[in-house]
């Protein structure tokens, strides 16, 4: 399959070669997995790992077809949100809820994210909240540890944070999104934090991947519309073309990393999984990460709740009558540090396997805008019930 795949890579880059030299025509290859932004949008931030430029598109095509084509909001403090944060509490009534999450949180390919949309939930019911949405795609543990101690922490005035955990968070090393100068964007997993721009540039930068690809608008919207023939300088698409032949652009499928993850445990059944062995699989250095994060928040009197974003491989194990394995760690932490439990999983119920298609992407695997409702209108249901 890596031999066919890197023979119709070349072949196509050689066609690629002749179209550029005579005819100034860019083909896309149907059946191949791109991700598309309109500008460069992200950049390097030490504080959380990058933080986005503004406003920005981004288009997804799996297999040759497009899952989604969305803007996102982005605030003043570079996170994605319909609202600019601030340090103090504008209503010292509002109860203020930081959120750590990932790409299921942030929600780029999303109209509202769910912590938008529960606030707005709460708000409308005369419970006065707010949720600072501080989930990065790609992120995991290492971001929200740094983001969590490096500012926000002492930056902002807030009542409790929501660890809005999904599969393999808390395995992923620190994560870096940054935009480069010729119209690709680069990312990485790194066991370290930089120390500064400086050594970003110097030992992070050069070790990162090509990503995605940066296109106009007017060319963004003639490849959603099928139009394969589009005028472009060849320089990026041998950009992209190398670097599918180097490291490989592909979209990462969560439901391929969900089933990779939770093969790690060689078969262990969800409900034999103990603290030891979570501890042994994620390594005690991510787990520490962890606990400093809920320690301190205990120690300064703050609610900590974890809340599990559920993953479409899981939820099949739900309707079969299973647990899954996130759902088994959360319940191991929960115990662990005596919090609160919301199993997101609850919020898809009722739901049966032949209508996962309504509420996730059918390859990607992020869930779409009507999963991303029904898990707000859960948790905002529990909140409501139960304002910590």
């Amino acid at each position: 399959m890596q031999l066919a795949t890197g023979t119709f890579s070349i072949l196509f880059l050689l066609i690629e070669i002749v179209f550029i030299a005579f005819v100034e025509i860019e083909i896309i290859p149907k059946g191949q997995d791109f991700d598309y932004f309109n500008k460069p949008c992200a950049t390097f931030d030490k504080r959380y790992g990058y933080r986005y430029l503004g406003d920005c598109r981004t288009v997804r095509v799996t297999s040759g077809e497009v899952e989604f084509d969305n803007v996102f909001k982005v605030n003043r403090q570079g996170f994605v949100s319909s609202h600019d944060f601030s340090y103090r509490k504008t209503d010292s009534v509002a109860e203020r809820l930081l959120v750590f999450g990932d790409s299921f949180s942030s929600g780029i390919f999303l109209n509202k994210t769910w912590p938008d949309f529960v606030q707005e939930l709460l708000n409308a019911k005369g419970i006065k909240t707010e949720l600072y949405n501080f989930s990065i795609g790609g992120g995991g543990i290492m971001n929200w540890h740094q983001t969590f101690f490096s500012e926000v922490d002492t930056a902002y005035e807030y009542d409790g944070i929501v660890l809005a955990i999904f599969g393999d968070n808390l395995n992923r090393d620190f994560f870096i999104e940054h935009s480069g100068d010729s119209g690709i964007g680069y990312s990485g997993y790194f066991p370290t934090v930089p120390a500064d721009e400086l050594d970003f540039r110097r030992n992070f930068l050069l070790k990162m991947k090509k990503e995605v690809a940066y296109k106009s608008d007017e060319w963004l919207t003639g490849y959603v519309k099928g139009n394969t023939g589009i005028r472009l300088p060849g320089s990026r698409f041998l950009d992209f073309a190398y670097s599918r032949l180097q490291s490989g652009i592909k979209i990462n499928s969560y439901e391929a990393i969900v089933r990779k993850w939770e093969s790690d445990y060689f078969g262990i059944a969800p409900g034999s999984l103990d603290w030891d062995r979570m501890v042994a699989k994620y390594g005690r250095k991510k787990v520490d990460l962890l606990e400093e994060m809920i320690g301190h928040c205990k120690r300064k009197g703050k609610t900590v709740i974890l809340a599990s974003v559920p993953n479409r491989s899981g939820l099949k194990t739900n309707i079969q009558g299973n647990k899954s394995v996130s759902q088994r760690e959360m319940e191991l932490i929960s115990e662990k540090f005596d919090l609160p439990l919301w199993d997101g999983y609850e919020a898809f119920r009722d739901i049966e396997e032949s209508n996962l298609d309504e509420y996730y992407f059918k390859y990607d695997g992020h869930w779409k805008q009507k999963g991303s409702d029904r898990f707000a209108i859960y948790f905002s249901s529990l909140y409501a019930r139960n304002p910590e």
